[in-house]
């Protein structure tokens, strides 16, 4: 698998908390990677988004109904998790293995500077966001949002939230990303300040690769100008950037975990 070296654990930091959204209720956001049944049902939704919903993956070459691939060893996979314990959303955050991430063997050349996991720098990749499109909706009425659950904007940025988590449990400091145009303009709008890294491309549908300085995100965070994003850095469990001794990760990617909460998304 290359130069990681895995100690992912399970655990939910903290509580899940209540804010005030639409649905006034709240997700459990956590590493799931030693929670079998969840990761499963990862797997699970990541084929009804990828294979089914959005048909980027045939169907037939998973027969067991579940999506993953050889990058998934290599990555901390998270979900946020209603109140009634369904599997809401998922994502994985994919260290560098042998010097590269995923996005990078679709580009020409690489549009970031190595080493990826360094002093000063430690790219992870995020990946298979992934909300089922009848997330939310009654069975007898597909168009309509059931009492009391979240919509998907919602759900999207709980997700982000435990992957921002999982990202600075890792100590990270930037992320790629491998999106549709119009995904990254929804989050632009929100808060995350991404930037296009070069021309799109043919990878699960036609995208473009993306970065982000965490440290910027959290600038602007803690700025206030973005209401649904403000909490992200103000979870006691999750150090500020900087305070972690990142030395001793130079040369290996170390694996952890996360959790918590979600907010409302503008769309």
């Amino acid at each position: 698998m290359g130069n990681v070296v895995d100690d992912r654990q399970s655990v939910s930091l903290l509580p899940p908390t209540q804010v005030p959204t639409a649905s006034a209720r709240s997700f459990g956001l956590s590493v799931i990677d030693n929670i079998g049944s969840l990761l499963t049902e990862s797997f699970r939704l990541r084929y009804q988004v990828y294979c089914v919903e959005r048909q980027f993956l045939q169907a037939a070459d998973y027969p067991r109904g579940l999506e993953f691939d050889q990058f998934d060893e290599a990555s901390v996979h998270v979900g946020a998790v209603d109140g009634d314990g369904r599997l809401a959303g998922t994502a994985r955050v994919v260290l560098p293995v042998n010097g590269t991430l995923p996005t990078l063997t679709h580009c020409t050349s690489s549009p970031l500077a190595e080493p990826l996991w360094g002093r000063t720098q430690r790219w992870v990749e995020v990946s298979r966001l992934s909300v089922s499109r009848s997330y939310g909706r009654t069975n007898h009425h597909p168009s309509m949002r059931a009492p009391g659950v979240h919509d998907r904007g919602d759900v999207l940025l709980a997700v982000s939230k435990a992957v921002y988590l999982a990202s600075k449990r890792l100590d990270a400091t930037h992320w790629l990303v491998s999106i549709e145009r119009s995904l990254a303009r929804l989050l632009t709008r929100n808060g995350f300040p991404f930037h296009q890294l070069g021309p799109q491309f043919d990878y699960l549908g036609a995208v473009a690769p993306y970065s982000m300085d965490l440290s910027v995100f959290e600038d602007i965070a803690r700025s206030g100008r973005y209401p649904q994003i403000s909490d992200f850095v103000g979870d006691p469990a999750i150090a500020r950037s900087g305070e972690a001794d990142s030395s001793q990760f130079c040369g290996e990617v170390p694996l952890t975990v996360v959790v918590n909460r979600d907010i409302a998304f503008q769309a």
